[in-house]
């Protein structure tokens, strides 16, 4: 199963979660890891994410996902760049955390 796979579909969201759980510094209780489980919730039979961008699907709003996919580009191919593909989940996580509140919390921490 490649890493891609691991978090296809509701499981796949449940087990996303639970990762970052086990990442979370000590005493950091993970509330917006809470909140997003519970958003998530009524929309399990929906959550097919990663079979839905596979198949060339939108998985978010126009803007939210162009604003993603341009940030990420800009960092792909910049001059000299080299990226590996294992690397490019973790910077747009980093991303999405920068705009959080808790990033002051998890910046120290590190």
């Amino acid at each position: 199963m490649s890493l891609n796979e691991r978090y296809w579909g509701k499981i796949g969201i449940e087990t996303w979660i639970a990762d970052r759980f086990g990442e979370l510094p000590a005493g950091t209780e993970g509330e917006p890891l809470i909140g997003l489980a519970a958003d998530l919730l009524p929309h399990a039979t929906r959550l097919e994410y990663a079979s839905r961008l596979a198949r060339g699907r939108s998985i978010g709003s126009g803007l939210v996902e162009g604003s993603i996919t341009q940030f990420v580009n800009r960092c792909l191919k910049q001059t000299g760049a080299k990226w590996k593909v294992a690397h490019v989940g973790p910077l747009v996580e980093l991303a999405a955390l920068i705009d959080t509140p808790d990033w002051n919390t998890l910046w120290v921490a590190a």
